[in-house]
């Protein structure tokens, strides 16, 4: 489901789609859907595949900031709110993507609003607050004093109460998400393994959610 459409009909949608002068746009993996610095244009919304947020160092390192694969999910839309700004980060396709690309002019400079407009703005808001908070339970991790909190942090949020967590991060990808060497996570985990934290499980961890709370 499309959340920026949420509580809207279909042929309400529709109808919007075409008045914003919205497409549909495919791209194959390892394209990049904008760039660093560029000017920002549209509100992006998969409908397939995977895309990810990244931005290279000034030393050549790659940090992943997000990674989306799951369909409906809204992203760059921060950006359509901010006046002259550019973009911080670059989106690179992982997997061929089918994208919905939405104006920011259609969105907010159409003159005489309709009361779908409105509707979509306040879903827009409701995108952005969840946004907000995934930032700011990634600033948790990031203020974590050891690599074994940052990891217990990460795993906790990925788990959201549930002892089994299927990974859509690879061990080089997670690594990069935790801004960690990958060798240093590895052992790391290795560790956390031996000393009964989690079990891991080829793309699947089980922890002990008792004992990776004490290091939250």
């Amino acid at each position: 489901m499309n959340p920026i459409f949420k509580n809207i009909p279909a042929q309400e949608a529709e109808k919007y789609l075409k008045n914003t002068k919205a497409k549909t746009l495919n791209y194959k993996k390892d394209a990049f859907i904008f760039f660093e610095g560029d000017t920002p244009a549209f509100i992006f919304v998969l409908k397939s595949g995977a895309v990810q947020i990244e931005k290279n160092t000034a030393d050549g390192k790659r940090l992943i900031m997000n990674r989306f694969e799951k369909p409906g999910t809204v992203f760059a839309e921060v950006y359509a709110l901010l006046d002259s700004a550019v973009y911080d980060y670059s989106c690179r396709v992982i997997s061929d993507a089918e994208i919905l690309c939405l104006p920011i002019n259609g969105i907010f400079t159409s003159g005489v609003y309709s009361e779908t407009h409105f509707k979509v703005l306040k879903n827009l808001l409701n995108i952005l607050a969840h946004k907000a908070y995934f930032l700011n339970q990634k600033l948790l991790i990031f203020s974590s004093f050891s690599l074994r909190q940052k990891i217990a942090l990460y795993l906790l949020q990925q788990a959201e109460g549930s002892s089994k967590i299927e990974l859509n991060l690879n061990r080089e990808a997670m690594a990069e998400y935790l801004a960690v060497p990958r060798p240093s996570l590895s052992r790391e985990l290795m560790s956390m393994q031996k000393d009964g934290l989690l079990k891991i499980e080829k793309d699947t961890i089980i922890v002990n959610l008792d004992k990776l709370e004490d290091f939250s």
